[in-house]
């Protein structure tokens, strides 16, 4: 489907290999400006391997890569917070130097305000990934790229997280790429989801989110929203060869 808003991000034909085996074939995507993307699919299909060349951290073997030459953030797997840094010092790590108050907002809308004084040793691992992002956006990313950031986390947390992903999603306006196993988590936070099939990876379906923006959590409960959760999660299990 094409993207109506201006694309701030574009693979074509993306191959991709290490050490002679094939890790992506023929990818192609855009990521459009403000938009949010998720891409789910089987354990290692290339999903991480594929965020990481959108980032420029690889170059693929063969295709064409567009995206912003700066403005990217990347929020990996683990916080990987500084230690040494209170969270007020991590969370301006990354930011500009004439910073107009925006690591102050971010703290506030991520409810870190009242721990910035704290080490990163003394954070439950969702105020460490809350902190995670808040550096990250605290650069003003045009493109913010995501890898499974909440999937350590319990449910609970995951929830409130994906809210105040999306508060901050709605004051910044950035554009994300997120890689997830979490069906419902795709369809919360994105617009579109992509699914990749096993590898080499490719992405073989496309999958619009129609629910407007602010979503609740009441939206989890809906018929709509267990539907096309579960179109998705059909899709994956036709793709691992189910009947």
């Amino acid at each position: 489907m094409a993207v109506t808003a201006p694309t701030i991000a574009r693979l074509s034909g993306v191959h991709h290999h290490f050490d002679g085996a094939v890790v992506l074939s023929d990818v192609a995507l855009q990521l459009g400006a403000g938009e949010v993307v998720a891409i789910v699919g089987p354990s290692g299909c290339g999903k991480t391997t594929l965020l990481r060349i959108v980032a420029g951290l690889i170059s693929p073997a063969r295709g064409d890569v567009t995206r912003p030459e700066r403005e990217i953030g990347f929020v990996f797997q683990e916080p990987a917070l500084l230690p040494w840094r209170r969270v007020e010092a991590n969370a301006r790590l990354l930011a500009a130097s004439d910073d107009d108050g925006i690591v102050e907002q971010l703290l506030s809308v991520s409810g870190l305000t009242e721990h910035r004084r704290k080490w990163p040793y003394q954070l439950s691992g969702g105020m460490k990934m809350r902190l995670s992002l808040v550096r990250a956006l605290a650069a003003r990313p045009r493109m913010l790229l995501m890898d499974e950031p909440f999937g350590a986390l319990d449910s609970i947390t995951r929830n409130r997280l994906h809210d105040e992903f999306a508060t901050l999603h709605k004051s910044r306006g950035f554009s994300a790429l997120f890689v997830t196993h979490a069906i419902d988590e795709a369809v919360y936070l994105a617009d579109r989801v992509l699914v990749m099939s096993e590898a080499p990876g490719r992405i073989v379906r496309e999958f619009t989110v129609p629910f407007a923006r602010p979503r609740t959590s009441a939206l989890r409960y809906s018929p709509e929203f267990a539907s096309l959760c579960g179109a998705i999660a059909e899709s994956l299990h036709e793709l691992a060869g189910g009947a």
